[in-house]
């Protein structure tokens, strides 16, 4: 059976954050994490068995025994008042939780998933991430940053010269640089600082690793306009010569 160790547990935040205190917020949290953790297990055994195994009775019993064990936890949690700001991000998780997982009927959890992950209200991101709470995160900055920067190359290719696929290909690359590389770092480096409250320096040689990638892709967007430009004859972005 996998061992769950929550991220909360004692001497595990701790090791990566010295100084770090627990609250009773953050000790039950992880309790929670633990218990939820044994539920999955205990599902997925369930999952593997059939009604004909002598072991089904076994696992149906310890399912139900670890999911009162999560609702009891979620329910200690969420009765816990917050003691400090960083408090309440895990209590808002716990209640959402605690009304999706322990949910009874299909069409709350259907309409209570919905609001969860409503593209315009919660938006999801990457690893399935959502909430309004990740513009809280230390990466807001390069999440706000993704449409100003579309905004940015957008209108730095409209003032570009682009009469041939040359040029129009130049300048994507100039215009994907700035709007991409340039703009996009800056706020992401912003958000590091204001939000991480990292120092300018050590934020700036954290986003350092991702220029890289980003200057590729600023060149594959170079390629992929003078391969259009030239392929479309009447396209207004260079392509009426070669």
């Amino acid at each position: 059976m996998t061992v769950y160790q929550s991220i909360l547990s004692d001497g595990v935040l701790e090791a990566f954050a010295p100084g770090f205190t627990h609250t009773s917020v953050t000790r039950r949290f992880g309790v929670m994490q633990r218990a939820l953790g044994a539920w999955i297990e205990a599902e997925r055994d369930l999952e593997h068995s059939g009604s004909w195994d002598p072991a089904c009775d076994h696992w149906l019993r310890d399912a139900e025994a670890a999911r009162a064990a999560v609702g009891a936890a979620l329910d200690a949690l969420c009765d816990t008042p917050a003691e400090r700001l960083e408090d309440r991000p895990l209590l808002r998780i716990a209640r959402i939780t605690r009304a999706l997982a322990l949910s009874e009927d299909g069409a709350e959890f259907a309409r209570l998933y919905a609001r969860v992950t409503a593209p315009g209200a919660v938006p999801l991101l990457a690893g399935g991430r959502g909430g309004i709470g990740v513009f809280m995160l230390p990466s807001a900055g390069y999440l706000i940053g993704y449409a100003l920067a579309a905004g940015v190359i957008g209108l730095l290719m409209g003032r570009l010269p682009s009469k041939t696929p040359k040029q129009a290909a130049l300048s994507a690359l100039v215009a994907s640089v700035l709007g991409g590389v340039v703009f996009l770092h800056a706020l992401g480096i912003a958000g590091l600082v204001l939000i991480a409250q990292m120092p300018l320096e050590k934020a700036f040689l954290v986003d350092l690793a991702f220029v890289p990638g980003d200057l590729v892709k600023a060149v594959l967007c170079a390629l992929v306009v003078h391969t259009v430009a030239k392929a479309l004859p009447d396209w207004p972005l260079g392509g009426k010569a070669a």
